[in-house]
């Protein structure tokens, strides 16, 4: 059997489109993986966050993080206080 011209560009074309899409996926994983640690880590207690053992997610996921963050201070390090109080 005989590998035609046309064979060959539509391989290589298949071939390229694959290797491009791959990397594509790889980078995206790569550069979204900090986000990604950086949001499970805001529903973690202080204590999981420290821990010397890495963790992708919270045992026990809670908003306490959010909490503390959102509390009176943080309207007047904004100084939009005023327009909520």
């Amino acid at each position: 059997m005989e590998i035609t011209k046309a064979t060959k560009k539509k391989t290589e074309k298949i071939v390229k489109g694959v290797l491009f899409y791959g990397t594509c996926v790889v980078l995206t994983i790569f550069f979204m993986f900090p986000i990604y640690v950086m949001i499970s880590r805001s529903f973690m207690t202080a204590k999981e966050v420290m821990s010397i053992t890495a963790k992708l997610w919270s045992a026990s996921p809670s908003f306490d993080a959010y909490k503390t963050a959102l509390d009176g201070a943080f309207f007047q390090y904004l100084e939009i206080r005023q327009l909520f109080c």
